[in-house]
């Protein structure tokens, strides 16, 4: 049942009485949840992680710490002091976080593989998996044939210059076309390419003239990703809280504005509307 506020009527002062089993459950919910006057501290505090402010929704990984206020998978490692900026670990490999953007929800990252190559070849596609995370408008993808049997013999003209900085196996070369050019309608797949890998990267960087000498600093400069709110996350936000999780046990935790805790799906978690609360009697 909804908890709803009752006209009190004028009493004696100091006149104790029965408590019904709702307003029981009330003063419990009360104890339980606490009242304080700011979000806990490892919940509303800025941190400098490795020359990058971390802040919510993304958390600094601390192994010996229970529990984590952030979105999960935003945890960023800042543990070595060999690392020139913190780590963010996605499904397929690891990345440099080199600036957050909290205004305009973006991050830049780098590719950890290409940061000490002078011809980096990139290893892996990107994936986001299940992260709420998306492509900025200003990314664009490269991608790589990797030992490639083509020749000009039987095939239409190649529309791009090999990659000579690769190493590749003896009669294979290696090629990489730029998004939205005519050199992505060839026919490589006649080619015969051992490996085919694509790598996002700015668009500022990179042009379909200068590509071959520009693709490597242009994955070292790194590329765009939007951040939005989790799906689990919307409705602990929605009433002014900070989603976190307990490192234990991996439970969800939504953390309030007035010091309380929740666990647990809800759409009350950090409501101060009384009448709002479903407390059953």
């Amino acid at each position: 049942m909804l908890y709803h506020k009752q006209t009190m009527t004028q009493d004696p002062p100091f006149r104790f009485l029965p408590l019904s089993c709702t307003s029981c459950l009330f003063l419990l919910f009360v104890f339980f949840y606490g009242v304080e006057s700011s979000f806990p501290s490892y919940c509303s505090s800025d941190v400098a992680c490795n020359g990058v402010r971390i802040s919510y929704p993304f958390w600094k990984i601390d192994h010996g710490s229970d529990i984590s206020c952030g979105y999960q998978g935003f945890g960023l490692s800042c543990s070595s002091s060999n690392d020139t900026y913190p780590i963010l670990t996605l499904p397929n490999d690891s990345y440099y976080v080199k600036d957050i953007n909290y205004s305009t929800g973006s991050l830049t990252l780098v590719d950890i593989d290409v940061v000490e190559q002078s011809c980096p070849r990139a290893k892996h596609n990107f994936s986001i998996n299940s992260l709420p995370l998306d492509y900025h408008s200003d990314d664009v993808n490269l991608t790589f044939y990797f030992n490639c049997s083509i020749t000009s013999t039987g095939y239409d003209t190649l529309p791009v210059d090999p990659i000579d900085c690769l190493v590749n196996s003896p009669g294979k070369t290696s090629y990489v076309v730029l998004e939205g050019t005519p050199a992505e309608q060839y026919n490589w797949a006649a080619g015969a390419c051992d490996e085919v890998v694509v790598a996002t990267v700015k668009k500022t960087e990179v042009s379909e003239t200068d590509l071959i000498s520009k693709f490597s600093e242009a994955m070292k400069t790194g590329f765009l990703l939007l951040y939005d709110t989790t799906k689990d996350c919307g409705a602990c936000e929605f009433t002014h809280g900070r989603c976190g999780l307990d490192n234990r046990t991996g439970q969800f935790l939504c953390f309030c504005d007035n010091g309380s805790i929740h666990a647990n799906g809800s759409n009350t978690y950090c409501t101060t509307d009384l009448s709002k609360i479903d407390i059953e009697s």
